[in-house]
């Protein structure tokens, strides 16, 4: 009896420091990308915020165009997909308009939102952090300097973002203004994961920056003389292809009338819509 009492006990120890294991370092397979959603889709999918958002399906002409053609791209979303495509009239695409994109405000859908995959790489969250700060800083100092500006970085109290000030190189729509507030982002806590999903495009665990938290960025209420869209790509392209931005309908300034009416994801210097092609009979 002693004896199969030892051999139960060990058995239970075994399992136990299986299971002690197996949530230090094991890991449900990381989400796979879906053919049959847009790239967009995918990422809000991955990152869990795609609540009221949804694939529009367009003609195979149209969505050839939407991504060769950077202009017509945005033609196209600033009307909410309500833009004729080519070779067809209005009415043939009427039913591409979705008549606003009933977003809940209070979800993550309805937010300007900073997402991201930051491969750990042996460092601790707060490290990590305040590298990926410094190098999203720097990246919207380039955008500006693209821009024709030059700024100041006033970051946050506690490192966790940072603010850009214009100092020159936007006259017309800072003169007499003390603090010309150009864009800001904030960075909230990561969250640890043990495997990315495939649309982050690395191997291994990941600091996660969730929709859910306060992983966000703004533009000055103004306009300021350029496209918020055009602006947000070449910050992308300054930054890791890990790391999107996500606007919700009507948040973007594309000039000094028109907002972006279609919700978008931005990465790598691409603007990306939620439409993909339309299914062949």
């Amino acid at each position: 009896m002693r004896e199969q009492g030892i051999d139960f006990m060990d058995k239970a120890l075994l399992l136990i420091a299986f299971a002690v294991t197996c949530f230090a370092g094991c890991s449900a397979a990381p989400i796979a990308n879906d053919q049959q959603l847009s790239p967009a889709l995918n990422i809000a999918r991955a990152a869990g915020f795609d609540d009221g958002l949804r694939d529009v399906e367009i003609p195979e002409d149209a969505h050839s165009d939407l991504r060769s053609s950077a202009a017509y791209g945005a033609a196209f979303a600033i009307s909410g997909y309500y833009t004729p495509s080519p070779g067809l009239t209005r009415s043939g695409t009427a039913g591409l308009n979705l008549a606003g994109w009933l977003l809940e405000p209070d979800k993550p859908s309805g937010k300007s939102l900073v997402v991201a995959w930051q491969p750990t790489e042996g460092r601790v969250a707060e490290v990590a952090r305040a590298e990926f700060v410094d190098a999203f800083t720097e990246a919207a100092q380039e955008a500006a300097r693209a821009f024709g500006m030059e700024t100041w970085v006033k970051k946050h109290a506690d490192a966790t973002g940072a603010y850009l000030f214009v100092t020159s190189g936007n006259d017309e729509y800072c003169q007499g203004v003390e603090y010309c507030l150009l864009f800001g982002f904030r960075l909230d806590d990561p969250r640890y994961e043990t495997s990315a999903p495939e649309v982050a495009a690395i191997i291994g665990d990941a600091f996660f920056y969730s929709p859910y938290d306060k992983s966000v960025f703004t533009f000055n209420k103004q306009f300021m003389g350029f496209s918020e869209l055009a602006f947000l790509q070449e910050i992308s392209r300054h930054l890791p292809t890990w790391c999107y931005f996500y606007a919700p309908p009507k948040k973007l300034k594309m000039n000094g009338e028109d907002a972006l009416e279609a919700p978008v994801v931005v990465s790598d210097g691409e603007a990306l819509f939620f439409v993909k092609q339309e299914a062949r009979p």
